[in-house]
């Protein structure tokens, strides 16, 4: 019984306690670069809303006149990450 035990407690602690959630960098191209700060570009203007909501037609319509700011946040969230800048609450835990 005891060397039931003794292998017990020798196998668990030799397994890691945990694997690691964190992913390896993806490889960066120039491309992939300049695509994404025009992502970056783009979204931010889009949602400054500089025309003041004159342009946009379905900002006037409920539920569907959300859906552009919705898309273009994911859009500069995406590139951000993609340029390897790190968000408020995105990270190692």
């Amino acid at each position: 019984m005891a060397d039931a035990t003794s292998s017990t407690a020798r196998s668990s602690s030799a397994a890691p306690a945990e694997p690691h959630l964190v992913q390896p960098a993806p490889e960066r191209t120039a491309t992939g670069t300049l695509g994404a700060l025009l992502g970056v570009a783009v979204s931010v203007l889009w949602l400054l809303n500089l025309s003041g909501g004159f342009i946009e037609l379905p900002d006037n319509l409920p539920i569907v006149g959300n859906l552009d700011e919705v898309f273009f946040s994911g859009v500069l969230f995406a590139c951000l990450g993609k340029l390897g800048i790190s968000l408020p609450g995105r990270g190692r835990r």
